[in-house]
């Protein structure tokens, strides 16, 4: 009797656990579910694993490169990317994450062990990485532009003292205020490693831009930039210089080719861990060449010169505000070399911004400034006594980031600007959306 007891109980505790077995096993996390959760840990690591399980390793992987997007430092996803890496015998990829975890802070010395004979195995060995790395930049951006001639909303201008009249080009027709820019660029970028204070980067580019339905149909430009970066933990020394050619096939006295120089040097001094300061001054020349196509060109030598100082705060891990205030001088000289008063202007503006970092490394930015700039003199064709004055209101919002999975990058934003002059007495209002995509190589 006593055997019988057992017996029935030794089988109805095997029929309970076949029971459990096989309710676990009939659940299975859904790709529903995963996109109804997609940032829940638990749920992807478990659909992860039942995929492996089922021999879906690289479905397996994806989920967990997405999960390595919002968790890049856990350890134990890093392991496990790497464990499906070789598995699928990925070896360039199994040696970078094998790299990046004997090089994180947080593997222990078990870990880094283990790893040292992983390394081994992959035939890897721990090399210093190279001072100098080549890239080859592409960049595609498409712009819709309202209100591309910077023209008043009543299209008239100012001529002579007369007041109000209706606005034309060169050629007699009315301006046009939508329209569509184009630009392409490539650029070569290098960067040289002094040591661990000092960086170096020097970028080479060519960029050529189409307008859809404007007089300025089509324009090069080329450009080339060389800075330095300074770095300490407690601040860090900026400086820059660039020049830039601009070739416009168009005639008329807004279409000259010009040729643009600019330098610039900026600090900055980390307070605390939340809140730095940073100041700068920047000048930049620019010479319009004169020619048997462009005779109507005035300004042939615009000068600008910039000061700036403005401190950021890190409201939380994700979040940071900032403000600017800068104070701008530009003064401009005719073929003679006698000083147009007119053409010159003083100016002070600020700048609000936010910026929130998002999963998968996409960042959010809002900005808000404003400008006054005051004119050194009179313009005759404004009026013959009064200097103009403008208030600029700038607002933009955009968001950019790589393309997750991908190995290109975009932006996104929306400008909007409203300039009110006080002397021409009506209101010239721009409104832009573009969109851009980047995509880099790595030559060396």
């Amino acid at each position: 009797m006593r055997n019988i007891i057992i017996k029935t109980t030794y089988c109805t505790i095997l029929i309970i656990a076949l029971l459990f077995t096989l309710s676990r096993q009939t659940y299975a996390v859904t790709y529903e579910e995963i996109q109804e959760n997609p940032l829940s840990l638990s749920l992807n690591l478990k659909y992860a694993k039942e995929q492996e399980n089922l021999g879906n390793v690289k479905n397996a992987m994806v989920t967990i490169e997405r999960l390595l997007l919002l968790y890049p430092n856990d350890i134990d996803l890093n392991i496990y990317y790497l464990d499906l890496l070789l598995d699928l015998n990925s070896i360039s990829k199994a040696s970078e994450v094998v790299n990046q975890l004997l090089t994180n802070e947080n593997s222990n010395q078990a870990l880094l062990d283990e790893l040292g004979l992983i390394a081994k195995e992959l035939g890897l060995q721990k090399k210093k990485p190279s001072p100098f790395s080549l890239t080859l930049r592409t960049t595609l951006s498409i712009t819709d532009v309202d209100n591309v001639n910077s023209i008043s909303r009543s299209k008239t201008g100012f001529i002579g003292n007369k007041g109000p009249d209706p606005l034309k080009t060169s050629n007699g027709q009315d301006y046009i205020f939508k329209d569509k820019l184009y630009l392409g660029k490539i650029s070569a970028l290098a960067s040289y490693d002094l040591n661990e204070q000092n960086f170096f980067t020097t970028e080479i580019g060519f960029d050529k831009q189409k307008q859809d339905d404007d007089i300025n149909k089509i324009y090069d430009l080329k450009s080339a930039t060389v800075s330095h970066v300074f770095y300490k933990p407690r601040y860090s020394l900026s400086s820059y210089f660039s020049w830039s050619k601009t070739d416009n096939p168009g005639t008329g006295s807004h279409t000259a080719d010009s040729i643009g120089r600019t330098g610039g040097l900026s600090a900055t001094y980390n307070i605390n861990e939340q809140l730095s300061a940073n100041v700068g001054v920047s000048a930049r020349l620019t010479d319009y060449i004169v020619d048997d196509d462009h005779l109507a060109v005035n300004d042939n030598d615009v000068r600008n010169r910039n000061v700036f100082i403005g401190s950021s705060f890190l409201l939380t891990n994700t979040d940071t505000i900032g403000v600017n205030l800068s104070y701008n001088y530009q003064n401009a000289l005719i073929n003679d070399n006698a000083r147009t008063l007119h053409n010159g202007m003083k100016g002070i503006s600020y700048l609000l911004s936010y910026n929130k970092f998002l999963p998968f490394y996409q960042n959010l930015t809002v900005n808000y400034g404003k400008t006054l700039n005051d004119y050194m003199a009179p313009d005759p064709l404004i009026h013959s006594e009064k200097k103009r004055k403008d208030i600029i209101d700038d607002y933009s919002i955009g968001i950019s980031g790589p393309i997750p999975f991908t190995n290109f990058s975009y932006s996104l934003s929306f400008d909007y600007s409203k300039s009110k002059s006080r002397i021409v007495n009506y209101i010239v209002n721009h409104e832009d959306i573009n969109f851009s995509l980047r995509r880099e190589f790595s030559l060396f």
